[in-house]
């Protein structure tokens, strides 16, 4: 089974869901949980504690995190019906909202809409293709905005807000027989208000909510007391004849467009149960009164759950699309904070990840560092061990220390040979060939005039360099005239011993 699909129907008296689960093989499973709530004071007045109650709700039975389809209240709706001369779509889209405004009596800018085309004119013969038949569903945006605040509240995001008339004959049809030539009307009877939906197989449905309910019943018993003739006197007969009122005129206003009658009724909803309701429905209507072959409680939320997204989006007035902008600049600043809190983990992780990796590789290196000196002084014990890092010391001071001993601290060869050069330029001319500083000398090769010249640059240097010790070698006469090639040592003063 999948994670499965929730519909929540939002009541006075309880909180109803429906869980509905698909198989591989195609399997439903639907599971309904219902959780009473305390009832407010006022008819009219929302229960307390409802965030709180739905939060327990999901929490309690593990449903955090799956889809919801919450059922709009019927109170709130307004229905119209258009018939266009086309059934083109897009042409649709742009024109219903044009059309509908001046059949409203709020300002299309304050209202969200939702529609769904049907193929065929309310009474007449259509022509494919030409002409279509629109059911506009209207519900003002603070109203909207109040029901997603209220889940939001609750940490619910709905996937989908649908009309619970809707959800009502979704749930329904199934279990009516839509016959051509007959109209059938679906009945949730609630504890403030009652949902009538009339549909016919080859018509929009009308859809219509009563402001009688079950709480307009003083006096009746509760559904666990079977009396017979709650409704034949009394308060229960007045409140009877009310709604049967009521019923007959959308009944008739369906009938005059369809031209059939209403014959078969299926009564849902809680205060459904009661006892006699069913019976003297029947007597007042002289219609079949059936009941749905689910728990008729579950009516509005088993037709959430049990409706395919693309049906839900495409057939029952999905109002999900047209939220408030507000309500949706709140939903997208929750996703950027969702996203940036996994993205600042994933970063966490990858830090993490990436200390750990240097932690491990380091400590291996050092071991098998301290393992290496181990075995090498296992091999040979006098050797010594040094560190790297005091090599680099040792090999840095020696480099120094040779360059002192030209009385300069740049490294660069060229500038001391210009040096070196400078100072001897005085006492005869020289042309230096190599120069080669070791640990503790000097070494020199170079060109001048004469063999006299050599003994001049043997004192000048050891006058250079403090009286340093001073050796000549390989002196003899180079390749062309006046040019005579040597090599000289020079040991520094600190260098003698």
């Amino acid at each position: 089974m999948f994670g499965g699909v929730i519909g929540l129907d939002l009541g006075h008296t309880s909180l109803k869901l429906a869980l509905c689960r698909r198989s591989l093989t195609g399997r439903v499973s639907v599971t309904s949980i219902e959780q009473a709530l305390p009832a407010p004071e006022q008819a009219e007045a929302a229960p307390p504690s409802l965030p709180a109650a739905l939060r327990e709700l999901f929490q309690s039975h593990r449903l955090t995190g799956l889809p919801v389809v919450s059922a709009l209240p019927g109170q709130s709706l307004l229905w119209r019906t258009l018939v266009l001369p086309f059934d083109d779509p897009a042409k649709v889209a742009r024109v219903v909202p044009s059309e509908v405004e001046n059949l409203l009596p709020f300002p299309l800018d304050e209202l969200a809409l939702a529609y769904r085309l049907f193929p065929e004119p309310v009474g007449k013969a259509a022509r494919a293709g030409r002409s279509c038949t629109v059911l506009v569903a209207a519900v003002q945006k603070k109203d909207l905005r109040g029901h997603l605040d209220l889940l939001a509240e609750a940490g619910i995001r709905p996937v989908g807000v649908v009309p619970d008339g809707m959800a009502l004959w979704s749930a329904c049809a199934a279990s009516v027989p839509l016959e051509d030539g007959q109209a059938h009307a679906l009945i949730d009877l609630g504890a403030t208000h009652t949902t009538v939906c009339v549909c016919h197989a080859t018509a929009p449905p009308m859809l219509r909510a009563v402001d009688l309910g079950g709480w307009h019943l003083p006096g009746i018993p509760a559904a666990t007391a079977p009396v017979e003739d709650a409704f034949e006197k009394g308060p229960g007969a007045l409140f009877l004849d009310a709604l049967v009122h009521e019923l007959r005129l959308v009944f008739h206003a369906y009938e005059a467009q369809v031209k059939h009658p209403v014959v078969t009724v299926c009564l849902t909803g809680g205060a459904a149960q009661l006892p006699g309701l069913r019976d003297a429905l029947n007597r007042r209507l002289g219609c079949d009164i059936r009941t749905p072959p689910h728990d008729p409680r579950f009516s509005i939320a088993h037709g959430l759950a049990t409706a395919p997204a693309r049906v839900r989006a495409a057939s029952l007035l999905d109002f999900s699309a047209a939220a408030p902008l507000d309500a949706q600049r709140v939903h997208s600043r929750q996703r950027v904070r969702r996203l940036a809190a996994g993205l600042a983990a994933i970063v966490l992780l990858a830090a993490g990840d990436v200390g750990v990796r240097y932690y491990v590789k380091e400590t291996r290196y050092q071991g098998l560092k301290q393992e290496l000196r181990q075995r090498l002084l296992g091999q040979f014990p006098d050797a010594p061990v040094v560190d790297p890092l005091s090599q680099m010391k040792t090999a840095l001071a020696d480099a120094t220390q040779q360059l002192r001993l030209l009385g300069a601290d740049d490294p660069l060869v060229l500038p001391l040979l210009a040096d070196l050069s400078r100072r001897l330029a005085t006492e005869a001319p020289l042309q230096m060939h190599g120069l080669v500083v070791e640990r503790r000398s000097i070494q020199l090769e170079a060109e001048t005039n004469s063999f006299e010249s050599v003994d001049v640059i043997k004192r000048a240097l050891a006058r250079a360099y403090g009286g340093g010790a001073v050796q000549t070698s390989d002196v003899r006469a180079s390749a062309g005239p006046g040019r005579v090639a040597f090599k000289a040592t020079i040991v520094p003063p600190a260098s003698v011993e």
